[in-house]
C-alpha cells in the first residue's frame, strides 16, 4: 500500500481499460500518466515490484492476440520480480530463518510459559 500511495499523486489521471465484466467484478487494465506522453500500466508496475502474481485474464478470449500479448508482459513483470527477489519473492536471510526457528519452536514456547507461570506464582 505504502508504494502505491508513493507511486500516485492526487490530482493524476487514472485511466481503466475495460476488458470483462464477471458479476460485480470488473477486469481492468489500470493505467496512470506519468506526463503528456507517457503512461505506466500499473498492473505491469505492482507484478514488477513483487507485490502480485500474474493471473488468468477471465474478460478476454484465450485465443485472442490481445489476451497473449497482455498475458505474456505480465508474466515478463512477475519474472523481473522473482529474479531480483523483490516483494514477495524475497527469500528470508539466514538470521530470519533462525529467528522464525526459534519463536515457532514447541520446546521453547512451552519453557516461556512455564517461566511466565513461575513469574505469576511467586
Amino acid at each position: 500500500m505504502a508504494w502505491l500511495q508513493q507511486e500516485l499523486k492526487p490530482k493524476q489521471t487514472i485511466w481503466f481499460q475495460l476488458l470483462g465484466r464477471e458479476d460485480l467484478a470488473l477486469e481492468c487494465l489500470v493505467l496512470v500518466n506519468k506526463g503528456r506522453f507517457l503512461s505506466v500500466c500499473l498492473n505491469e508496475e505492482i507484478l514488477r515490484q513483487g507485490l502480485g502474481r500474474t493471473a488468468r485474464i477471465e474478460g478476454l478470449h484465450h485465443d485472442s492476440r490481445l489476451y497473449w500479448k497482455l498475458h505474456k508482459r505480465l508474466l515478463r513483470a512477475e519474472l523481473k520480480a522473482l529474479k531480483k527477489s523483490k516483494g514477495i519473492w524475497r527469500e528470508e536471510s539466514y538470521s530470519e530463518r533462525i529467528r522464525d526457528r526459534i519463536s515457532n519452536n514447541k520446546f521453547l514456547q512451552t519453557l516461556k510459559q512455564f517461566a511466565n507461570w513461575l513469574r505469576g506464582s511467586i
